[in-house]
């Protein structure tokens, strides 16, 4: 399962390929020295040692390589003060997608921290990323695994748990031999045979990589659509149990116990139980008191109808949440701190609210000789006014 995702930068995130092109043949030409667009493409991606011994191959030992490098930078920094950071088509889309799923989001580029903070900055970029690794802190730079390593080691997934986005041949070779699957959005070159085989997939733009993730939700989510679907008749039937109880019965004991506590106690437990019992960021409903939902303990408080109707939207509203962000491979996994998995959870939740709801169903049988209606396996939602008995 997919937990996180990394990013390259120059060229993937950041228009910025052409107009470091750009400066780099401003800052050749005025040395004398020509340029050529075939032999920088072939420098994209690598760090900043690996390009200054590429340029000394390609021009000549001679070559002052850093201060070209220091004029291409103003060069840059220039144009995005002036100008503003051009970030390519679909990026704020395609980051807001995966910070609303909840996925690890890493920058994995050979540009130094400096460089990344500042750019990051004038893009408003800086909030969508949980970690960095920039070139200045890794030996060897791409093709070579180690960004790539590093990544996944600051946010603690495995290889197989992330995927990465890149242009160029170098960032990769350098995904390929972490063993991290790489989709690669081409800026200035498309990947050659070699390295095209070495990908996932190859889109035209960052939007496109919103599709993949769709597509790979829903193979991932196949038991959890069926979960869904038998959950929301469950809750429609609950709902319409709560519904079908008599005002005049809501306030009644039965069992020692009035019957608004009965419900109470059903909605209760599914809130607390079908995500995590254990979570300690849990909040109870504003009226909620010690006991209140125990059948065993007496309340001198009681809940309204109206608050029992909107404490059951707020526990539909979270569960279809829940829902959405859930994963088949996450039904075996157990949720924080808690001692049973997803699934068990899930299935003890159907049994506790189906057993409740059947005594609430026996009582208002048992008052008013009518049966509150329930949903077979294929029966249609009712739709508009309906008829709540059978």
């Amino acid at each position: 399962m997919i937990k996180a995702v990394i990013f390259d930068m120059d060229g993937l995130m950041i228009d910025s390929e052409r107009l470091t092109y750009e400066g780099y043949a401003i800052a050749l030409e005025k040395r004398g020295y020509q340029d050529s667009i075939e032999f920088y493409k072939r420098t994209l991606g690598t760090t900043i040692q690996t390009a200054c011994q590429m340029y000394q191959e390609y021009y000549g030992e001679d070559i002052p390589f850093f201060d070209i490098l220091a004029e291409v930078h103003q060069y840059i920094e220039d144009y995005f003060q002036e100008k503003g950071v051009p970030i390519k088509k679909g990026l704020i889309e395609l980051l807001t997608y995966l910070k609303a799923r909840q996925y690890r989001i890493v920058v994995a580029t050979s540009s130094d921290r400096y460089r990344v903070d500042k750019i990051f900055k004038l893009a408003n970029l800086t909030q969508y990323f949980d970690e960095y690794v920039c070139g200045n802190e890794v030996k060897n730079g791409k093709p070579h695994p180690e960004v790539f390593i590093k990544a996944c080691q600051k946010i603690s997934v495995e290889p197989s748990e992330a995927i990465v986005l890149e242009d160029s041949e170098a960032g990769i070779q350098a995904a390929y031999r972490a063993n991290i699957p790489v989709i690669c959005i081409p800026d200035m070159k498309y990947p050659e045979k070699p390295y095209e085989a070495m990908t996932y997939q190859i889109l035209d733009s960052l939007l496109d990589v919103i599709d993949v993730f769709e597509e790979k939700m829903i193979e991932q989510k196949k038991l959890v659509k069926d979960i869904e679907e038998q959950t929301k008749r469950a809750l429609w039937e609950v709902k319409n149990v709560i519904d079908c109880i008599p005002d005049e019965l809501w306030n009644k004991e039965y069992c020692e116990m009035p019957m608004w506590k009965h419900v109470y106690h059903m909605l209760h437990s599914l809130d607390l139980w079908y995500i995590n019992p254990r979570d300690i960021s849990f909040q109870e409903p504003l009226f909620h008191e010690k006991d209140l939902n125990n059948l065993d303990v007496v309340s001198h408080q009681s809940i309204t109808r109206q608050q029992m109707n909107d404490y059951f939207l707020s526990i539909q509203s979270k569960i279809i949440t829940y829902h959405s962000q859930l994963t088949d491979q996450q039904l075996d996994e157990c949720p924080s701190a808690c001692e049973y998995d997803r699934m068990t959870l899930i299935l003890a939740q159907y049994r506790h609210l189906h057993s409740h709801m059947g005594m609430i169903m026996g009582f208002i049988i048992a008052e008013t000789g009518l049966w509150p209606r329930v949903l077979g396996l294929e029966s249609p939602f009712p739709i508009g006014d309906y008829e709540k008995y059978f």
